[in-house]
C-alpha cells in the first residue's frame, strides 16, 4: 500500500483520538477526583481541578513531533559547515523552517494552553470551547505534516544497516557510515548522529542519510503546509480577539 495510504489511515486516527479525548473531558470524567461537574443549563460539563497537570499530556505528541524534526534540521545545518557536499540552498531552507517550527511552536502553545486554562475556569463558554476545538483541529494537522516529514526522509535501521557496504548515496561523500546525517530514536524522543548507536532490531530507531535532494524536497514541502498553517491560525486569533 502507497505512503499516502497509511497516512490517510493516520489521520483518521489522530481525529478519532482528539474527538474522544474532548469528548471525554467534556462529558465523562475519567476519575472524580481530577475533575468536577458544571451544570450549563440542560447540559452537564467538566473542568479540571489541575489543569497545569493535564496541558502537558494534551500537547505533548505535537512538542514531540517538533522536537524530532527540528532535530534533524539542526544535524543539517551543523553538517553543511563542515566539508559536506550540501548546497547554500539547502542550508538556508533548513535554517528557515527550522526557525518557523521553532517561533511557530512557541506561539502555538501559548494559544493553545490560554484557550485551554480559559475554557477550564468557564467551561459554559461556547464560544470558547469552539476557538479550543478549532486550535485542537490545528495541532492534529501539524502533527500529521511533522510525521510525513520525518517519514520522507528516513528510513528503518533494519533496512538501512543492511546497507553498509553499498555505495554512499547521491550527493553525499565517504562510505555508507559518513552517508548517514542523523538516527531518530522516537522512543527516546531524540536525534542523535552516532553510528554506533544504530541497531537494526530496533523498531524505534529511524535512520537519516544525507541525500540532500530528498532532505529538500521534504524541507519545502513542510515549510508550504506550515506557512498556510500560520496564516489560518493568525487570521483565527485576529477575528476572536
Amino acid at each position: 500500500m502507497s505512503k499516502k495510504y497509511y497516512f490517510a489511515i493516520a489521520a483518521v486516527v489522530v481525529v478519532a483520538v482528539l474527538v474522544y479525548f474532548l469528548t471525554r473531558t467534556t462529558i465523562a470524567p475519567p476519575q472524580q477526583d481530577e475533575q468536577t461537574a458544571v451544570k450549563c443549563g440542560n447540559k452537564t460539563v467538566f473542568r479540571y481541578k489541575y489543569p497545569s497537570k493535564i496541558f502537558p499530556v494534551l500537547i505533548n505528541d505535537y512538542s514531540t513531533n517538533v522536537k524530532l524534526a527540528s532535530g534533524v534540521l539542526d544535524k543539517l545545518i551543523e553538517d553543511s559547515g563542515s566539508e559536506s557536499s550540501v548546497s547554500v540552498d539547502v542550508k538556508n531552507n533548513a535554517k528557515q523552517l527550522r526557525d518557523t517550527l521553532n517561533q511557530d511552536n512557541i506561539f502555538f502553545e501559548n494559544n493553545l494552553k490560554a484557550y485551554f486554562l480559559a475554557l477550564n475556569d468557564d467551561p459554559c463558554n461556547d464560544s470558547l470551547r469552539y476557538m479550543y476545538t478549532a486550535y485542537i483541529t490545528e495541532m492534529s494537522n501539524k502533527v500529521i505534516q511533522l510525521r510525513q516529514f520525518v517519514a520522507q526522509i528516513s528510513s528503518p535501521a533494519s533496512s538501512t544497516t543492511s546497507s553498509t557496504s553499498s555505495p554512499a548515496p547521491p550527493n553525499s561523500a565517504g562510505n555508507a557510515s559518513d552517508s548517514i546525517l542523523a538516527v531518530i530514536d522516537t522512543s527516546k524522543k531524540q536525534v542523535d548522529t552516532s553510528v554506533n548507536k544504530i541497531n537494526p532490531n530496533n523498531n524505534n530507531q529511524l535512520i537519516v542519510v544525507k541525500d540532500y535532494n530528498k532532505l529538500n524536497r521534504a524541507i519545502d514541502k513542510l515549510q508550504i503546509g506550515y506557512k498556510a498553517s500560520a496564516i489560518k491560525i493568525n487570521s483565527s486569533a485576529t477575528r476572536q480577539h
